[in-house]
């Protein structure tokens, strides 16, 4: 796909009551299948890490689904909110306004929510909530706001203490005075954490899982093999994934020799190949 060839256009987009969030719609000639708002993967830009939102944006703009990605309050050219709302609410608020300028500037009116890191989780908050919602798409989600959770999860990253443990250069940094011991301390942490208190926190997620399946939503979970997300998923979810999949509703994907920000091309190719797969599916059945 080149400039020259491309049945597209991008255009600037204000968001909220007060026009205050900015964004890129990029708009097919026509639309022929439900918008996708891509939110900010943790504090990042709206172009996304190695800016693959951008390419991703295109490329489905290219079969026909108009695509935004905007920055939040705070983020990227937007300002910060004045609102007293909670930062779940807020995340639902903003994202609800996105959906009705999308609306406005297309006529749309289904959508799916994705994000990369922390903006798959708002892409779960937010679904939640919006019955216009007809597909999440949840790359490497890690609950960073939850610090309990992620404290657990990640001193059971077996991946990470095989690279440590195994790896002189990190022994020898530790002995010599140059390891990031506050950080070590903050992993060992982690395995004092009762079970029953991360399982409350799971049980808000699944909570959640559940009531998208039950209105009809479609669910695609993407892992990169060598992130952490794959263990966040294995606690949130506990024995749930496989009863979640036979719905048909849930979709769970992981992409080999890709690591948490889809930095390769082939990685980012990887994923648009499984999403147009799993939307194909998802209307297939609707």
């Amino acid at each position: 796909m080149n400039a020259a060839t491309a049945t597209y256009n991008e255009q600037p987009c204000l968001i909220g009551p007060e026009q205050s969030l900015i964004g890129v719609l990029t708009m097919p000639e026509t639309v022929t299948k439900p918008a996708v708002i891509f939110l900010n993967a943790g504090m990042l830009h709206r172009v996304g890490p190695n800016r693959c939102y951008v390419k991703w944006a295109r490329w489905l703009a290219e079969l026909g689904h108009p695509v935004l990605r905007f920055d939040s309050s705070g983020l990227g050219d937007s300002p910060v909110s004045q609102s007293n709302a909670d930062y779940d609410g807020r995340m639902h608020e903003e994202t609800s306004w996105a959906m009705a300028a999308v609306t406005k500037a297309c006529g749309s009116d289904q959508f799916i929510l994705g994000g990369l890191c922390l903006g798959a989780v708002n892409a779960l908050l937010a679904a939640a909530h919006e019955p216009q919602v007809c597909g999440v798409v949840m790359q490497n989600p890690q609950f960073l706001d939850e610090d309990e959770l992620t404290a657990y999860v990640e001193a059971r990253n077996w991946q990470y203490w095989r690279r440590v443990l195994f790896n002189p250069e990190r022994w020898k940094d530790f002995f010599t005075g140059k390891a990031d011991y506050k950080m070590i301390l903050a992993r060992l942490r982690g395995f004092f954490i009762r079970k029953d208190k991360v399982n409350d926190i799971a049980d808000k997620t699944v909570a959640r899982f559940n009531l998208l399946i039950e209105r009809g939503t479609s669910i695609l979970l993407v892992n990169s093999a060598l992130d952490v997300s794959r263990d966040y998923l294995d606690v949130m979810l506990r024995d749930r994934a496989a009863e979640f999949q036979a719905t048909g509703r849930m979709t769970i994907g992981e992409i080999t020799d890709c690591d948490h920000l889809f930095t390769t091309l082939d990685s980012q190719q990887c994923f648009l190949d499984m999403f147009i797969r799993w939307a194909d599916a998802s209307s297939a059945e609707t």
